[in-house]
């Protein structure tokens, strides 16, 4: 847990003639002031190797022009630390660190320390910085405080500069810088910052390895391994950076050479494996590969040493597995319908006729269906009817349909013979038809 020593005003006024004043580095957006300063001692020049240690408080305001000394006070009291003294080292200009930070130990002398007050521009920009437990996060546009102290200066001139385990020592650095940018500052300019050291941590210890004699002596295998070991670290870690960015093709270069210096290593051969099955343009038969050569690998191994990757291999196996069967599926169907043969035309035929016997299966049931609903609709009717009144109206209706038939037929036979007695008698006097409408007066004979 971080504890924090509360600073009181008269202690903070007391030691102010001795830290001097703000110092603008960049306007009033970037400033600072040492509080602690050795005599006689000189800045880092470019190229120097320092040593810092330093511990980061999030403001609560994003100004601070008024009243720097307030703002120091108001973060020392919020106790919100981004970075808990941490140990660094780095190399003065080549932009390890955020530029806030960097030119800030740039005016600070061995021994010194001091507070460096930024904006967001020149700390964690719009993107912040994630905290570990129990430090907080740094939020986008936020401004910080740094509290930085350099511990040892190396020039870069000095004969110990450039010595094997100096080299390895820096390459070491840039390996630790670089980690805290991937874990904390991805989002920002950590992945370009991380990719970066990486990638100058492994040429410096290639180019270490390069000038070593062949064979190695005795007294430098131990710097050969360290230098190798740190070779093989950061060019995994490249991958990882590139498989996070889903750049699998690079992600796969940096594999390869992983795997040129040791053909053994698993996480290189993991990560190959990973970046072959993510990459649209690697083939089936290069990621059946990859994961073989790394199951082949993993069976040398305890699996309860490494139980995350035996993991990820069975789940990249079984991924890789069931794409294939999919796309046999897909093939098959394709093949399918462009060439079809005569068991699929019979089958279609079949098909088909399936189809029409369903289709007059499933009319007939509606028509029956209809003729059982109209069926249940007369009954209804039925049942809400007078039934004996009406078999009275239908008889007594029969029984005046016979009437009217009689009637017809007696007068189809009067006329009948009307017209032969006209035809027989000559001059006989014709008489009217039966039931004509032509009288004299309006009224009919009948």
């Amino acid at each position: 847990m971080v504890e924090f020593e509360e600073i009181t005003d008269e202690q903070e006024e007391s030691k102010a003639s001795d830290r001097g004043f703000w110092k603008d580095l960049m306007g009033n957006e970037l400033v600072m002031r040492c509080y602690e300063q050795t005599k006689g001692a000189e800045e880092p020049g470019l190229g120097d190797y320092v040593n810092i240690e330093v511990t980061g408080y999030v403001l609560g305001s994003n100004n601070f022009k008024d009243d720097r000394d307030a703002a120091v006070r108001e973060a020392f009291k919020g106790g919100k630390v981004f970075l808990d003294k941490q140990k660094w080292s780095l190399t003065m200009g080549d932009s390890e660190v955020t530029p806030a930070l960097e030119m800030g130990v740039k005016f600070l002398c061995e021994g010194g320390r001091a507070y460096v007050l930024s904006q967001a521009k020149f700390a964690y920009g719009h993107t912040g910085r994630l905290g570990t437990k129990p430090c907080v996060n740094v939020e986008g546009l936020q401004s910080v405080l740094y509290d930085v102290a350099v511990v040892s200066v190396l020039s870069c001139s000095s004969d110990k500069y450039d010595t094997h385990e100096c080299q390895i020592q820096r390459a070491a650095a840039k390996k630790v810088l670089a980690n805290d940018c991937y874990a904390s500052e991805w989002d920002g300019m950590g992945m370009s910052r991380a990719l970066k050291l990486y990638s100058k941590a492994s040429d410096m210890m290639s180019s270490l390895i390069a000038r070593l004699p062949d064979p190695v002596p005795d007294d430098l295998k131990e710097t050969a391994h360290q230098a190798q070991t740190l070779v093989i670290d950061c060019l995994n870690n490249v991958a990882a950076v590139h498989l996070r960015a889903k750049e699998y093709g690079k992600a796969k270069q940096a594999c390869v050479q992983v795997i040129q210096i040791d053909q053994q290593n698993i996480k290189a051969l993991c990560r190959a494996a990973h970046a072959a099955m993510r990459d649209p343009s690697s083939s089936y038969e290069e990621s059946d590969a990859a994961i073989a050569a790394a199951e082949e690998v993993l069976e040398k191994l305890d699996p309860k040493d490494e139980t995350k990757l035996f993991i990820e291999v069975r789940r990249l196996r079984h991924d890789l597995t069931a794409r294939k069967r999919k796309y046999k599926e897909q093939q098959k169907d394709m093949s399918k319908k462009m060439f079809p043969t005569k068991e699929q035309d019979e089958d279609e035929k079949l098909a088909q006729e399936c189809l029409k016997v369903a289709k007059e299966t499933h009319q007939t049931e509606n028509e029956e269906q209809q003729q059982s609903v109209l069926r249940r609709w007369w009954n209804a009717f039925l049942a809400t009817q007078d039934i004996p009144r009406w078999e009275r109206f239908w008889r007594n209706f029969k029984y005046q349909l016979v009437l009217m038939a009689l009637l017809s037929l007696w007068q189809k036979y009067h006329l009948a013979n009307l017209q032969k007695k006209a035809s027989s008698g000559g001059d006989a006097p014709q008489q009217k038809p039966f039931m004509s409408n032509d009288v004299e007066g309006g009224q009919s004979e009948f």
